[in-house]
């Protein structure tokens, strides 16, 4: 059942006219939900407008009205990260976890990494909002995403799936399968070059390039230069991951995969998931290998229609042509027709690409800095109207409102604690007062009560200075002294 959910994100009905529903999933962790509804049914659905599924959550996007049915185009809502704008994030060599939860700040937004949490890297984007800045953290680190939007959780990955064993033959599930394959992008050698001309000689026994001949014993050389990179063993790295995969002929399979683990529990070794690694076995193209499932289309109330695209590598080459064509785009805003550079859109100058500045001490009376990067900083005072900050250790702080995803604190002291909702494992308080309790089993060592109430109560001796007690049925009693007086 499709469900939807009007602009304000209120729920307004059921969708039970559905036909053809499909899911595209990638790596990136985008997804596409599409299905056809009848026309006279279909007029609560809206452009952005929410479909939520027993999944995930959508944001309708396209209606396109053909006739007796309209069909329906709706993207993952990841609407909490790109409606967040961010000035500017430079963080330099840093661990991922500590990347991700800054770029989290205030999203309400939380991650699962199941990656190294400990990898350092690079990530500076200026002028976007939350999710640019981790589109650029899953590149920069090498990562892939999966979005919980309903749970609002992050699932990161170092490489999604696993493999299982399951294998795609067209004697048995595999229906249809197209090849294509191509060498444009080919390269056998690779001289990566990061900050201010960091190369990877010292640790590279004299050489400034990687290579990989693992398909061609060609030599097709390629300069790969990214001034992110300020630690050359971090350059090395990605410069060899980077090689692996252009050092051989891309080639994608277009497969439609009869899914029987959905359809009857015998099969449960055939089942995949997007990210895992198959067989693939094609006695009519004579093909034996394993290969990765990097996109899948599923139909959820059709197994049998499912589809997936498998390849030997996960960045295409179009993908790999639109980094080069971002990069030529930043240079052509911040050139003039003449050539000449447009100190408006430039924020920052390194100081070592400046030949001839040599300062022994500098006084200045006000001083603007649009990015400054300090090994060591000390002030005796100062107001910042936005930090961010990827690890903060703090003697003492005080703050007067602070908005917090994930808090563990050892010990904490609160004046005045106002809670909706409490789990407490062990709670001692030297003064309660309750309106109202309710408790399975209480010990109580002194009970000052203005009134108790009770249809039953149990008691070994009870001492009280005076007693009234308007009919009593007393089994045994043992009396010190008697006033007869007192005796009718």
């Amino acid at each position: 059942m499709l469900h939807l959910y009007n602009l304000k994100h209120e729920k307004i009905e059921g969708l039970n006219k559905h036909k053809d529903v499909k899911v595209e999933r990638t790596l990136d962790g985008i997804e596409f939900l599409s299905f056809l509804y009848p026309f006279k049914h279909a007029a609560n659905i809206k452009e952005e407008s929410y479909i939520r599924t027993k999944t995930n959550e959508y944001l309708v996007k396209e209606i396109d009205d053909s006739g007796d049915w309209v069909n329906v185009v709706a993207r993952i809502n990841l609407d909490e990260l790109k409606g967040k704008s961010v000035d500017r994030i430079d963080v330099t060599n840093t661990r991922l976890e500590d990347s991700v939860n800054l770029a989290l700040v205030g999203t309400g937004y939380t991650a699962m990494i199941y990656a190294d949490k400990d990898k350092r890297r690079t990530t500076r984007k200026a002028k976007c909002n939350v999710y640019d800045i981790l589109e650029e953290i899953r590149k920069v680190y090498r990562l892939e995403f999966r979005f919980d939007t309903v749970g609002k959780v992050i699932h990161i990955y170092n490489k999604m799936g696993s493999d299982k064993g399951s294998y795609f033959t067209d004697e048995l599930n595999l229906r249809k399968l197209s090849i294509k394959s191509n060498t444009y992008d080919f390269a056998t050698r690779i001289i990566p070059i990061g900050d201010n001309g960091l190369d990877i000689k010292s640790i590279n026994n004299g050489k400034n390039y990687v290579e990989n001949h693992q398909y061609s014993n060609k030599i097709i050389e390629i300069y790969w230069e990214d001034n992110r990179y300020t630690v050359k063993e971090n350059l090395k790295e990605d410069a060899i991951s980077k090689l692996e995969e252009i050092s051989k002929t891309i080639t994608a399979y277009d497969t439609e995969v009869i899914d029987l683990a959905s359809i009857s529990e015998k099969y449960e070794v055939l089942d995949y998931n997007l990210g895992d690694t198959i067989t693939l076995k094609s006695r009519e193209k004579g093909i034996k290998e394993k290969q990765r499932i990097v996109k899948l289309t599923e139909y959820p109330f059709e197994p049998f229609r499912n589809s997936c695209e498998i390849a030997n590598r996960v960045l295409k080459f179009e993908d790999m042509q639109q980094e080069l064509m971002d990069g030529a785009e930043t240079i052509e805003n911040v050139t003039n027709s003449d050539g000449s550079i447009n100190g408006n859109h430039i924020d920052s100058i390194d100081a070592n690409k400046i030949s001839n500045l040599d300062v022994e001490v500098l006084k200045v009376v006000n001083l603007t800095v649009i990015k400054a990067d300090i090994q060591n900083l000390k002030v005796d005072k100062a107001d910042i109207n936005d930090l961010k900050a990827a690890v903060a250790k703090i003697g003492t702080l005080e703050v007067t409102k602070a908005t917090i995803t994930d808090l563990d604190v050892v010990r904490g002291k609160i004046s005045s604690l106002e809670s909706d909702r409490a789990t407490i494992i062990d709670l001692k308080a030297t003064n309660a007062k309750i309106t109202v309790l309710e408790a399975d089993s209480a010990t109580v060592k002194n009970l000052l009560a203005g009134n108790i109430t009770s249809e039953n109560i149990q008691t070994g001796a009870i001492t009280a200075g005076s007693g009234i007690i308007a009919n009593g049925a007393i089994g045994s009693a043992q009396i010190s002294s008697l006033d007869v007086v007192k005796l009718n």
